[in-house]
């Protein structure tokens, strides 16, 4: 996921520096102590929705994530590369759901049976 976001980054924001993580301890830390405050973020997920869909706890502390490193906006990218089954779509509109929990606002730019993008601000 982090090679995809790699990719999404240099289409959408080529030539703005940016940092990537797997670790949410290790992204927390980096954007709260961060000297140099990042304006945007981009979250990706992959069939991580789909083996999590029916995991409230685990959708929700996804949607903590990203609002506790959100500074400005974010870009939540959710690409099931395998099948497109029901459990991802339950897993998009949970992390939606969870998103919206932490007072955050969303704006669905595309959402069908494979692909769930979003921007998130505050």
């Amino acid at each position: 996921m982090i090679r995809f976001a790699e990719e999404i980054w240099s289409e959408v924001c080529g030539g703005v520096p940016a940092s990537w993580h797997h670790d949410h301890d290790d992204l927390l830390s980096t954007v709260l102590s961060s000297e140099r405050r990042h304006t945007s973020s981009l979250a990706t997920f992959g069939h991580v929705l789909d083996q999590t869909h029916n995991q409230e706890d685990t959708i929700g502390r996804f949607a903590q994530i990203i609002s506790q490193s959100l500074q400005a906006n974010c870009l939540v990218v959710a690409v099931d590369a395998l099948n497109a089954t029901k459990c991802f779509q339950l897993g998009c509109e949970g992390l939606e759901a969870s998103l919206r929990q932490e007072n955050l606002h969303i704006d669905v730019l595309q959402s069908n049976g494979r692909r769930f993008f979003a921007n998130v601000r505050r």
